[in-house]
């Protein structure tokens, strides 16, 4: 789960509830709330059996790892099969290409409409989009249920990532072939 806000917790934390009451130690979520305070860590701490980040040594049995601090979350995505990218719920959504980019497949909620990666990744199918709170339990037993559609979801998000790389190197060659800049 990328960057949560309090408005895609409606609608994810039942969903997986259901998951881990269905698929046991098989699941293993990370979440990452968008502000990891002290105070919004031991919320979700509280809702869920899980490990912090902060103090996990080892193996855990949790099913939840919760992410306490800023900045482990982007490594994460390189162990998800599936990624919930938050703000879907909320004022736009989050940023689709990192989870994109370790060939994670990719949902979220409805908001798409100010991210123009998030809608050419839906498109190209590297993300599903949940309109409904029920849509998102149904996407993520989906993608669970069927491991290779959701790979190929992810390979088809890694494609279109990959295929955005290098864009400061076309900005730089377009300003010197104008002559704003030179080498």
């Amino acid at each position: 789960c990328g960057s949560t806000w309090r408005g895609d917790e409606d609608a994810l934390f039942p969903a997986i509830d259901a998951v881990i009451k269905s698929c046991g130690h098989r699941f293993l979520c990370i979440i990452a709330p968008h502000e990891p305070s002290p105070e919004e860590c031991a919320r979700i701490g509280a809702r869920f059996q899980s490990c912090r980040y902060s103090r996990i040594d080892g193996d855990t049995d949790e099913p939840v790892l919760l992410i306490d601090s800023v900045g482990p979350l982007f490594g994460m995505y390189q162990y998800a099969n599936l990624a919930f990218v938050g703000g879907g719920w909320g004022a736009g959504i989050h940023n689709v290409l990192e989870p994109a980019a370790f060939g994670a497949s990719v949902i979220t909620g409805p908001r798409i409409d100010r991210s123009p990666e998030a809608q050419a990744l839906s498109d190209v199918g590297g993300l599903q989009v949940a309109h409904t709170l029920e849509d998102v339990r149904t996407l993520i037993e989906a993608a669970i249920a069927d491991p290779v559609a959701t790979a190929t979801r992810g390979a088809n998000a890694k494609t279109f990532a990959d295929g955005r790389t290098g864009a400061s190197e076309r900005i730089i060659d377009e300003l010197i072939r104008r002559k704003i800049v030179g080498r």
